[in-house]
């Protein structure tokens, strides 16, 4: 995971950008019997104001549902064992998994990110750390992240809200990938920072061009191993989620714009389920 950074942006790179009529983030998903309808969106964890163009729109048709949902329910995101696996195991620090060199550089990218020290982030774990890299990268017009935005906004409109994932499956998720497979990771981000940045803005770019089938494509290529993991089996329980939702309420769901693509990504699971998949094309 996260080892390719070069051919991912070779990759992206050699391949023209040519707009798509089905490149879309925003989904209607209906029932060929019934007619029902509920939403599929994709989101991106960022403040990034370029994420955000099309939310007026995505919100005025998620005030007509009566159910919202995210990847897990975010009213559980301050639960103390959901947070407590944000941060290292007793006796571990950030300190001692990075050599002196590898610490020093973190330092110096923190500082000229956000003016923060690295020891601001002791015990914090890897794969937190990166999530918060790839934030500072962007923009940071919004205090929230999309997702958390869109949560927000369903809050204030008075829409139930409810998550595709228990807790206890996205901690299963956490737990899988170990503390010393996540300090390779940030090892290679911290070692190739430059091109990590250029892929993390190239991502944004495949974002905001609702391509998620070219996300699905590199964010695989990046998880590598725990394609299985991260991915297929996420995307098989949200599968099952959403259609258990759906059928009883007018569902709006917004997950990751990487579980939308590819052949085992949510719309495919949909369509294959008996759902009709239509984009909904975000002009402006």
């Amino acid at each position: 995971m996260l080892k390719s950074f070069h051919s991912i942006i070779k990759l992206l790179s050699s391949e023209t950008h040519l707009k798509n009529k089905k490149n879309s983030l925003l989904w209607e998903i209906s029932d060929r019997d019934t007619g029902s309808i509920s939403y599929l969106f994709g989101t991106m964890h960022i403040t990034d104001q370029r994420a955000f163009k099309h939310f007026d729109r995505i919100t005025t048709i998620m005030s007509t549902c009566d159910l919202f949902a995210t990847e897990i329910d975010l009213s559980e995101s301050s639960n103390p064992k959901l947070i407590s696996l944000m941060l290292l195991p007793p006796g571990k620090k950030l300190s001692n998994l990075l050599k002196p060199r590898e610490l020093k550089r973190l330092d110096k990218i923190f500082k000229n990110l956000n003016g923060s020290s690295v020891e601001f982030y002791e015990n914090v774990i890897p794969m937190q750390i990166m999530g918060m890299l790839s934030n500072l990268i962007l923009g940071a017009e919004n205090k929230d992240v999309l997702d958390i935005a869109l949560y927000k906004t369903a809050l204030k409109l008075e829409i139930s809200n409810t998550g595709l994932e228990s807790i206890e499956d996205h901690m299963n998720v956490l737990t899988t990938i170990s503390i010393d497979e996540q300090k390779k990771m940030l090892k290679a981000v911290i070692k190739n920072f430059k091109s990590y940045t250029k892929l993390t803005k190239k991502m944004l770019e495949l974002y905001i061009d609702g391509n998620v089938q070219k996300i699905y494509k590199i964010g695989r290529k990046n998880v590598g191993k725990f394609n299985k993991v991260l991915l297929l089996n996420r995307n098989i329980k949200m599968r099952d989620s959403f259609l258990q939702k759906s059928s009883e309420s007018m569902l709006f769901a917004a997950v990751g714009a990487g579980h939308l693509g590819g052949k085992n990504g949510l719309l495919r699971l949909l369509k294959l389920s008996g759902k009709k998949v239509k984009p909904i094309l975000l002009k402006g």
